[in-house]
């Protein structure tokens, strides 16, 4: 597993981690899972779990929200997304707004891009990004969150 914390000057706000199995009952989850609750403000943090496009969301996300809360994070709240249509829903996108930690899992690069790609909600967590937001991600959500530091929200 590689962690990359804030690394380079354009991502600033980001923690990408590789996790090859997208197993979040791996031992070295944790390290990972620990920098995000820290860099999201600890128990005065709010931490947003996305898990779209994996198997067993409802499970990944509980899962994912336990470790989280374990490991010291003040408030963890888990937003499924089915469709694009709840991607563009106003009470999804307040969610991520008032977020100070958001943990993006998935693993279909192109379905997750269909569902999300141009959504509210993407452009919601981008703008929280570049407002210093901590955005973790895991592999295919992963390449969702890049874009160049010139290219406007």
């Amino acid at each position: 597993m590689e962690i990359y914390e804030q690394g380079l000057p354009e991502l600033s706000g980001w923690m990408l981690f590789s996790n090859d199995e997208d197993d979040p009952t791996r031992p070295d989850i944790d390290d990972a899972l620990s920098a995000l609750v820290r860099l999201s403000g600890r128990c005065n943090g709010r931490i947003v779990i996305l898990p779209a496009v994996c198997s067993d969301p409802v499970d990944r996300g509980r899962h994912y929200a336990q470790k989280l809360l374990l490991l010291g994070a003040g408030l963890v709240e888990v937003l499924h997304v089915e469709a694009r249509s709840h991607a563009n829903d106003e009470n999804a996108v307040a969610l991520v707004t008032q977020a100070t930690g958001i943990l993006m899992i998935g693993d279909q690069c192109n379905q997750l891009t269909t569902l999300l790609a141009g959504t509210e909600l993407l452009q919601a967590i981008q703008r929280r990004q570049s407002e210093g937001c901590v955005v973790a991600a895991t592999n295919a959500a992963s390449s969702l969150l890049w874009r160049p530091a010139d290219v406007p929200l």
